[in-house]
């Protein structure tokens, strides 16, 4: 990484083509930062990135899920809340999100995210699982149930269909 770091400088970015060359190096830094486990040098590179080109949402992404990891929780809900309608597939951006939200005790807004999760994916049963929880500490009963019943029927031999159950058999 250092030695990436090192050719940064000797890059121009006078013209469009080498100014795309300089963004694809701090790519490739922030990678190389990560995977060394510097995670906050990693995103200090991404975060170059990014406001080099805000439309790349593969990179946005990247550094939402960069922005978790590290416990910046307000930084990646700005990201999410920037990104065009569709640009993300994948419910496990939407499962994080809103796990953190109820590690930080915001659990109004941690079911905000996994309602995003279960609409984009209502075969994932841990986005059920998570939606129930919240709905449970939202002494919204009613929804847990049903939450907990759909994990139940689409995974019942998982770690949050066994859980289920016992929550399940609680309520009776």
């Amino acid at each position: 990484a250092e030695l990436l770091e090192g050719a940064l400088p000797q890059i121009p970015s006078d013209t469009p083509e080498l100014q795309t060359v300089r963004t694809q190096v701090m790519q490739v830094l922030a990678q190389a930062y990560y995977k060394s486990g510097n995670v906050q040098k990693a995103i200090a590179n991404l975060e170059k990135v990014y406001a080099a080109d805000s439309s790349n949402t593969g990179v946005a992404l990247l550094l939402v899920n960069l922005y978790l990891e590290a416990e910046r929780l307000a930084d990646g809900k700005a990201i999410i809340e920037q990104l065009p309608a569709g640009a993300i597939t994948d419910p496990t951006v939407y499962l994080n999100v809103g796990i953190l939200f109820m590690n930080n005790n915001s659990v109004a807004d941690a079911l905000t995210y996994f309602e995003k999760a279960v609409a984009l994916d209502a075969t994932r049963a841990e986005a059920f699982y998570y939606r129930g929880l919240a709905n449970l500490q939202l002494k919204k009963m009613d929804a847990a149930k049903a939450d907990l019943q759909k994990v139940v029927a689409l995974a019942p031999d998982s770690s949050e269909g066994r859980d289920a159950k016992q929550l399940l058999a609680s309520f009776n």
